[in-house]
């Protein structure tokens, strides 16, 4: 009514002889230099290519290697009433898992003996868990913590999200293929019996290792992933029932639609790729990545995704984070604590220790000084190369 009314007004004011209207400037045209909202750059106007870092571990092929002599050694060591666990360490903590594969082969053959079998009815406690582990190929001991982390009643999911997150698809193609041949299981099909909902939906991703590879990142195509990741999470739109018109972007989440994005995004782009997309994220949106998944998630996909975010900044960080989060507060979480430095101690614990150095003020080994003892924080230290 108000447009009718208003255009009558005009009408009959056009037919009188008032003076015409002074003419109105027209609008600026900043407007069309100026959009609204962050800047996306078309895909390949901006490519960089990621460089590489090096990493090392802190336990490497022994120099004097005679398989015969570590055998020997270690007989001697469980032959009789007890174990002398210090003699065990010296030896197995300064080799690298392709020398201990030696030894146990030459141990066989000399005594008839399972070394792995000697060493796990001889030793005890948070020693023999860690022997355990030295003792096995490292894709072995990846597929056997997997596989630890699903059997029984419940499932470790914090094992399984460490896991698939933080190994390469080589390494995960790898895993499944020696998973199946010591379990005479599908990996995958385990996953998806012993998960469900979008947990499951995102391991499953994971485990599939399809994980886009390379280090050439397309900064255009970044900025449209973060865009993307807000739109369904901080940014959504949603509709007002009453009004029928758009509202947002405070409105309740649809989380079928934010995770199946958050899942798809984090599960198939390359890391490389996933840091420039936080990157652009907090560039556009002011707000730290790790902190949507927090807010806009819950549960064991909340803490899955958290890992894939972490794994993707800084993988040694990642590990840092975790080595303190088994020995702060009161009493250590010894399975973490193992499983963190036997699966990297070949690895990159190096640039582990530097980063828990970095994060903490403190030195990785002054963390298991004060909370291991005896034969145990021995082997710790070894095979930190903290003698």
């Amino acid at each position: 009514k108000s447009r009718t009314s208003s255009s009558s007004s005009l009408s009959s004011s056009s037919s009188s002889k008032s003076p015409p209207p002074k003419a109105v400037s027209p609008p600026a045209a900043a407007a069309k230099d100026e959009p609204e909202g962050p800047q996306i750059l078309p895909p390949g106007e901006s490519i960089i290519d990621v460089p590489v870092e090096a990493y090392q571990g802190t336990v490497y092929p022994a120099v004097s290697f005679n398989p015969e002599e570590d055998a020997a050694t270690l007989r001697k060591a469980m032959k009789g009433l007890g174990c002398d666990d210090k003699a065990v360490v010296a030896v197995l903590a300064f080799r690298s898992t392709a020398q201990r594969q030696e030894i146990s082969k030459c141990f066989q053959e000399k005594y008839g003996k399972k070394l792995r079998k000697e060493l796990d009815s001889e030793l005890g406690g948070d020693v023999k868990n860690a022997v355990k582990g030295l003792m096995m190929e490292r894709l072995e001991y990846d597929a056997y913590l997997l596989y630890i982390a699903m059997k029984g009643l419940g499932t470790n999911e914090a094992i399984v999200s460490e896991i698939l997150a933080s190994r390469s698809n080589d390494a995960l193609q790898k895993i499944r293929q020696r998973f199946s041949e010591d379990y005479k299981k599908d990996l995958l099909q385990e996953l998806k019996s012993e998960t469900s909902g979008d947990f499951q939906k995102l391991v499953l991703r994971l485990a599939a290792a399809e994980r886009e590879e390379g280090n050439t990142v397309d900064i255009g195509i970044a900025q449209a992933d973060a865009q993307t990741l807000y739109n369904a999470g901080e940014g959504r739109q949603g509709t007002d029932e009453a009004t029928g018109q758009a509202c947002g972007p405070f409105v309740p989440a649809n989380k079928k639609e934010l995770h199946a994005t958050f899942i798809d995004i984090l599960s198939r782009r390359s890391y490389p790729h996933l840091r420039a997309v936080f990157d652009a994220y907090k560039q556009m949106y002011g707000k730290d990545f790790l902190k949507v998944v927090g807010s806009e998630t819950s549960g064991d996909l909340k803490m899955s995704l958290a890992a894939v975010v972490r794994c993707a900044q800084d993988t040694q960080a990642y590990f840092a984070k975790l080595l303190h989060k088994s020995m702060k507060g009161l009493g250590t979480n010894d399975d973490l604590l193992i499983r963190v430095v036997v699966s990297r101690c070949e690895t990159d614990t190096v640039q582990i220790k530097q980063r828990f150095q970095e994060l903490y003020g403190k030195s990785l080994a002054s963390f298991v000084e004060g909370d291991t003892s005896g034969n145990y924080k021995r082997l710790l230290l070894a095979l930190l190369a903290e003698k």
